[in-house]
């Protein structure tokens, strides 16, 4: 009687191929979240809450003395992306109110940082000082996400194995 053995192809069918490359795409999203940078973003209003465009918002690091200006959009929102890990003042100013700064504010690796101003009318060569920065930090939030996602996308994989698992268990074999 001759025996016939089956090759190893067997065992690559489909929901197993799945799987291997799920697993691969997954890896790939933790490695891609990591960063050095982080951002700092927020409002420039006025004294009533009116929103400044075209404001000048100055972000200097205070350790290498690099200044990054940004310009505020029509709602008084500005951004600054890619900044280096590090202790930052921010400077702002409009023609026809006072320029005002804050300082104080640590940057640190994927840091989402809001920092909003208020500018007092006036003239520009007047100075609003500002202190005791709190701005929120939304980093922790986009951690919990993705340590959720994760897990969900473990889970997931550990369906398919299961499923590809009681698949091949109930193939023909020829």
């Amino acid at each position: 009687m001759l025996s016939t053995t089956n090759s190893g192809v067997q065992g690559l069918t489909a929901p197993r191929i799945i799987a291997v490359l799920l697993l691969m795409i997954c890896g790939g999203l933790s490695v891609q979240g990591q960063t050095i940078f982080g951002r700092i973003s927020g409002t420039v209003k006025d004294s009533n809450g009116g929103a400044i465009p075209n404001a000048n918002v100055t972000i200097t690091n205070l350790a290498t003395n690099i200044a990054r200006t940004v310009t505020t959009n029509d709602e008084g929102f500005y951004t600054a992306t890619n900044l280096p890990v590090g202790n930052y003042s921010l400077a702002a100013e409009r023609t026809g109110f006072k320029h005002a700064t804050q300082s104080g504010i640590a940057v640190t690796a994927d840091a989402r940082l809001t920092v909003d101003i208020t500018l007092e009318p006036g003239q520009v060569t007047e100075t609003v000082q500002i202190t005791g920065v709190t701005g929120e930090t939304v980093n922790t939030t986009s951690r919990r996400r993705r340590a959720s996602m994760a897990i969900a996308l473990t889970e997931t994989f550990l369906l398919l194995m299961a499923v590809s698992t009681w698949t091949a268990g109930r193939m023909p074999r020829n």
